[in-house]
Order: C-alpha cells, then structure tokens, then sequence
C-alpha cells in the first residue's frame, strides 16, 4: 500500500515561512495569487514533480513548492482545503 501525504494550507504556508524565507502573511498571498489552495468547490488539489517549470506559477510559488518536494523527500503530494 502507497504512503499517503495529506497537507493543509497551513502547513504549506509555515513551510514558506519557516524555511524560504517569507513572512506568513507573504507567502499566504504568494501561494493564493497562483491558485495554490484549493476553492470552496474543490476539497483537495493534487501536486507533482513533473508539473513543476510546466504551470505559469510565480517563481516565488515554484520556489516553495520545490524546496517542500526536497524536504520531504516526496514526488507528489495531496493538498487538502481545511
């Protein structure tokens, strides 16, 4: 059975803040700008590896995105709308 990673927003905002050097508040705006969250309708989003460079994020969001890949050593990972 494959490992399941589920992720809040706050935990990939405190990432950004924590270790790419954005203020909390700085990375919430940075991550909404690009669609990052999932909306109201959308409960969870998927992200992987390969779409990163593919999608027309800020490169401030591909920053965040890819450090948090590196970190946890994953290819992938579910975003889930708490």
């Amino acid at each position: 059975m494959a490992k399941t990673n589920l992720y809040t927003a706050s935990d990939l905002i405190s990432f950004a803040a924590s270790k790419c050097g954005f203020s909390h508040n700085g990375a919430q705006d940075i991550l909404a700008k690009d669609n990052i969250f999932p909306q109201y309708e959308i409960k969870k989003k998927e992200y992987y590896l390969s779409e990163l460079g593919q999608l027309e994020w800020s490169n401030d969001t591909e920053l965040i995105l890819s450090a948090f890949f590196e970190q946890e050593g994953i290819r992938s990972f579910t975003l889930i709308n708490d």
